[in-house]
């Protein structure tokens, strides 16, 4: 069971810091709102993914209003009776005030893989990562988007009675995602390539960016004096595989990590040489904000 009022407030300096200093953030929670089934961790990735969307949706600027409330599914939430059963729910709704989704990009919102920005811009992946946790809890998400007023996603989730057994909301330092130590990034594919260098550098690590298979190693061999903290590496490439860069990367950089990535755990994580991939690989295809907070875990694990 999670107080979803605690877990919104306790997220409040991680939003601010999201969605930057040019944005406003409106926390309204109401009293009335219950508790809802459902891990905190995952909680938090809607929230952060949702906020997301809204800071590039408001790319000069706006508000953000995340609201929680009690609504009765008879009265509120047309036609969802079905998924959530009759009863009270719990809503969150978060709103922002960008020049609102054309109706065909409110449909498709949910969809994995799409998106409206340009390439190299985002994944369409997150909206997909937050459908799939609400569903997953027994819930339901909807958009609802309106020229001049902005763009609003509603989650509805069963609500749960009081228990003894209240689970603890996340509450993530600000400074989590960032950091400012060196990260060599080594992929093939030119659109992940570029979104996952701006995506690190906007949290505030030094990126080297190697061109290819030899231009990788010998970035690793003039850097050996000044220390690269993490190795972000695919798993096969068509120049090398993951073991053997490994290897040669710990040999000269043996306190730093490496954190592997691949779409074919199965086949090509083993075909690759990982031989410990917990706590150091990423299935593909993964958020921003997945890899973020996965960079970072890493870096500060002893």
């Amino acid at each position: 069971m999670l107080k979803i009022n605690d877990q919104v407030v306790n997220q409040d300096k991680m939003l601010r810091r999201l969605i930057g200093e040019h944005m406003d953030l409106v926390l309204e929670t109401s009293p009335d709102a219950g508790s809802v089934k459902v891990e905190p961790g995952q909680m938090e990735q809607v929230l952060i993914n949702l906020a997301v969307n809204a800071r590039d949706a408001m790319r000069h600027g706006g508000k953000l209003t995340v609201q929680t409330m009690d609504v009765i599914m008879g009265e509120e939430g047309v036609g969802l009776e079905s998924t959530l059963g009759s009863g009270e729910a719990v809503a969150i709704k978060v709103t922002d005030t960008s020049i609102s989704m054309t109706q065909e990009v409110a449909s498709r919102a949910f969809d994995p893989f799409f998106t409206p920005k340009e390439v190299g811009e985002g994944t369409g992946l997150g909206l997909s990562v937050c459908y799939g946790i609400v569903k997953q809890n027994g819930g339901h998400v909807s958009v609802e988007s309106k020229f001049g007023e902005g763009t609003t996603f509603t989650i509805y989730m069963p609500r749960v009675k009081e228990s003894s057994e209240v689970l603890q909301p996340t509450e993530t330092p600000c400074d989590l995602f960032g950091g400012t130590e060196t990260v060599l990034l080594v992929e093939d594919e030119p659109s992940v390539k570029k979104l996952t260098v701006q995506a690190l550098k906007r949290e505030g690590y030094k990126v080297l960016e190697p061109v290819n298979g030899e231009d990788v190693f010998r970035v690793i061999e003039n850097d050996a004096d000044d220390d690269v903290d993490l190795l972000l590496t695919d798993v096969v490439m068509p120049a090398m595989r993951g073991r053997e860069l490994a290897e040669h990367f710990k040999s000269v950089h043996p306190k730093s990590k490496i954190l592997f990535m691949s779409g074919y755990f199965d086949d090509m994580a083993k075909g690759g040489g990982i031989q410990e991939p917990e706590g150091g690989f990423m299935q593909k295809p993964v958020t921003m904000i997945e890899m973020s907070l996965k960079v970072r875990a890493l870096l500060d694990s002893d």
